[in-house]
């Protein structure tokens, strides 16, 4: 089950993702409302629910419920400053985003986006804290809600964070047992520098966002562990993938030239 976090290079880890399992076994949680998927999840019959191998989607924490075996989660943190930063520019430059009509079309400057109340305060303040907590979207978030988060997060085969990217799908594929490892990097938009962001707005981010930044300190930790536990291999596991990673960069580039995309088959139940 991979929790996939908006704005935490999921789109990316996905891409990877997608190669581990067959395609009709793999069920995917997004669209303009999740929640029809995750209902058309609840009512199939079990035996069309075992067919799913993974999950995938913006899902909160909790989904696992609705199976009769074990489940294991992974999942992908981002720092809250950088993640909102890109979730609000990423909003602007969206039409079809759900919030694009109170944010773009009102002309909503990023200190707005931060501090407004409503639907909008679900995905500009302690969202991490939020699917991991597996609190639903308007419900206050408090200190008990952030001990939940890390409690889940614990309940994790494998915590990964951006800004470690390599590192993390390295430790995934230990701990799962993956393969094909070489990824591109997708959906990565245009947005300021911190340094052009005032400091003032870049304060507001971390003030409405307490929660979160105690949870990818959390996460942080955990991932480094983590690593420090699997040993020497590790390292050189890191290394195979950046080298075959480089040389999967400049193989894509031409190809892409000379092959038209193909599209991906969910899983439909």
């Amino acid at each position: 089950m991979f929790l996939h976090i908006p704005k935490a290079a999921g789109t990316t880890l996905t891409s990877v993702l997608m190669r581990q399992y067959p395609p009709e076994s793999i069920f995917e949680v997004y669209g303009l409302v999740p929640d029809r998927r995750i209902e058309e999840l609840k009512t199939c019959s079990p035996d069309r629910r075992r067919i799913v191998q993974c999950v995938i989607g913006h899902f909160y924490f909790g989904l696992d419920e609705l199976f009769d075996r074990r489940c294991r989660y992974i999942t992908m943190l981002r720092d809250p400053v950088e993640r909102v930063i890109s979730s609000y520019y990423h909003v602007l430059r969206t039409p079809d985003n759900w919030l694009y009509r109170d944010v773009a079309k009102s002309g909503m400057t990023l200190e707005q986006y931060v501090k407004s109340e409503g639907p909008i305060a679900h995905e500009a303040r302690n969202m991490q804290t939020r699917m991991m907590a597996g609190t639903a979207w308007d419900c206050i978030l408090d200190e008990a809600s952030l001990k939940t988060a890390k409690e889940n997060l614990d309940k994790c085969a494998a915590v990964g964070v951006v800004e470690r990217f390599d590192e993390s799908l390295v430790l995934f594929k230990r701990r799962l047992g993956w393969t094909g490892l070489r990824y591109l990097k997708m959906r990565a938009g245009g947005r300021p520098r911190n340094s052009d962001i005032s400091p003032s707005v870049l304060d507001a981010i971390r003030t409405h966002n307490e929660l979160d930044i105690q949870l990818y300190q959390y996460a942080v930790q955990r991932l480094q562990m983590d690593i420090a536990g699997e040993g020497r291999g590790f390292v050189v596991d890191l290394m195979r993938l950046r080298t075959a990673n480089r040389i999967y960069s400049v193989y894509s580039s031409l190809r892409r030239k000379l092959q038209p995309s193909r599209g991906r088959k969910a899983c439909n139940l």
